[in-house]
């Protein structure tokens, strides 16, 4: 199942041209158009693409063209395109609509793939330092407007959103043991070693469609496993009811 979900990912995540967007409405359609965002490189930090691999590189330039914002401790990045989370540009609250903001997590996640390609990347974990509010708290997003002082805004600092959260400074501290260690501890090793680590194998044989609702009560499917290996050697079956 993994070879079936791995050899799929850009059919189902990016365009025909390798531009990865957000999951289509249709999994089985190949996607035309589609919202740009930056969760593509969750396939780096897992090992199961490259990180100089054409397709994040390609994606990467249009995610820095329409989501990335340089503030004054450094750069941060939006969601995705057409995210409505976050105050209106005159600073009032969200009320359900809104512009969605900067993320600071989203610069740690830029850090990793950064560390991964061999670039230098303590200036980004220095940027994410500078978002750090009162306490050193990490928010949810930061304000990325002109400073706004009735409304408590000021650029590059915390706005409305949680603070802090936990998530981001999980990733902080992933990013410090990662610098310390010289290692990636989210990479699943076996992986890495299947899909970019050794000539690409031949997919193992995956039925997605069984014709359930066309057997009759009492029917019995049954099916076993192949691998690259050979047969799994056992046989499965379930009876319609």
């Amino acid at each position: 199942m993994a070879d079936y979900w791995n050899d799929r990912v850009e059919t189902w995540c990016s365009t025909a041209a390798g531009q990865y967007l957000r999951l289509a409405g249709d999994p089985d359609r190949r996607p035309t158009e589609g919202a740009v965002a930056p969760e593509f490189l969750e396939l780096v930090r897992y090992g199961l693409r490259r990180p100089k691999d054409d397709r994040i590189l390609k994606s990467l330039e249009s995610v820095d063209a329409r989501l990335k914002k340089t503030l004054p401790g450094g750069p941060s990045w939006r969601r995705y395109v057409g995210d409505r989370y976050g105050e209106h540009d005159d600073g009032s609250p969200w009320d359900g609509d809104g512009t969605g903001r900067l993320w600071p997590v989203l610069t740690a996640e830029r850090v990793r793939h950064f560390f991964s390609m061999g670039l230098p990347a303590a200036e980004l974990v220095r940027t994410m330092e500078s978002f750090a509010g009162p306490g050193l708290m990490l928010s949810e997003q930061i304000w990325d407007g002109p400073d706004l002082p009735a409304r408590g805004l000021y650029t590059g600092r915390a706005n409305g959103s949680a603070a802090p959260l936990g998530w981001a400074h999980a990733e902080y501290l992933q990013l410090l043991a990662m610098v310390a260690l010289a290692g990636f501890p989210d990479i699943v090793l076996p992986a890495r070693r299947r899909y970019t680590e050794v000539p690409p194998q031949e997919p193992a044989s995956w039925v997605a469609d069984v014709p359930t609702h066309r057997l009759a009560p009492g029917a019995t499917f049954a099916w076993t496993a192949h691998y690259g290996t050979g047969w799994e050697g056992i046989n499965y079956s379930v009876t319609i009811v």
